[in-house]
């Protein structure tokens, strides 16, 4: 890349792992735990809220869509495999893309 050239992703992943200095040159994972950790280390409330908030939009940013094959014979064999990390059970990431999904819209 030229220099005063600005750098074009197509996903926050493909930003996140570029090399620097278009892009962060980390795994998604790895800043996940950074920002988890900001959150841990938050002193106030307004800390603890805002890092909440910051993991809440990193998650919106690399959430895969959902679908996928569900008509080939490989996917009724092998459709029981989660490969990844991905946010389930009653984890706060959890419960905020549940809100996000089914919750009605505020008046």
């Amino acid at each position: 890349m030229l220099a005063g050239e600005i750098a074009k992703f197509n996903t926050f992943q493909e930003f996140v792992e570029a090399k620097a200095p278009e892009g962060l040159k980390m795994k998604v994972e790895e800043l996940r735990v950074c920002i988890k950790a900001a959150g841990s280390a938050a002193t106030s409330k307004e800390e603890e809220v805002e890092a909440s908030k910051a993991l809440d939009l990193f998650d919106q940013a690399v959430k895969r869509p959902a679908g996928g094959d569900t008509r080939s014979k490989k996917a009724t064999i092998d459709n029981n495999v989660i490969n990844g990390p991905r946010v389930v059970g009653n984890s706060k990431q959890a419960g905020l893309r549940t809100l996000r999904a089914n919750a009605p819209e505020p008046l």
